[in-house]
């Protein structure tokens, strides 16, 4: 199973948009999760301009405000979908994998960056997790983290 994970900060723009189809056919990919995707809604076109090919399911995350729409993209022959749905701050797709039939349940996040939220996503994090006990679980995104003070841009001090 290869996943990737990506925030793209836009994807407005069809370079950006080929950026992301060549990554995908290069390594392969079986299942993106891209965040900050910076557009007003989504469409079929413009997820076969990032996957390239057609076989293809998608679902999406509609932002919050200014950001955090996310979208989840996956080769339909090698991943079927059961069901998606989302919740703040967060993508969940459901599904199995069609070589062995095993259930996988993928979260795309894109966290707040403020500590509040985040522990409220936290706790919607485990709550997912924990209706899948008997799947993979493979939770991937932007968790809006730095190691250091030094690595955060633009946001002040508000996620600390």
């Amino acid at each position: 199973m290869k996943i990737l994970s990506f925030n793209v900060r836009g994807l407005g723009k069809k370079a950006k948009r080929r950026e992301i189809r060549e990554m995908i056919a290069k390594h392969r990919i079986e299942f993106c999760c891209l965040q900050e995707i910076k557009l007003e809604t989504m469409e079929d076109g413009i997820c076969k301009a990032v996957w390239g090919g057609q076989n293809f399911d998608w679902a999406y995350k509609e932002a919050e405000g200014r950001s955090g729409f996310i979208l989840s993209i996956w080769n339909d022959e090698i991943f079927c979908k059961s069901s998606s749905w989302h919740i703040k701050c967060m993508l969940v797709v459901n599904g199995f994998w069609r070589n062995d039939g095993s259930r996988c349940c993928l979260l795309n996040i894109y966290a707040p960056c403020n500590l509040a939220d985040k522990l409220v996503l936290w706790d919607n994090i485990r709550l997912v997790v924990d209706q899948f006990d008997d799947a993979c679980i493979c939770v991937v995104g932007d968790f809006n983290s730095v190691r250091r003070v030094e690595e955060r841009v633009g946001r002040g001090d508000e996620g600390y």
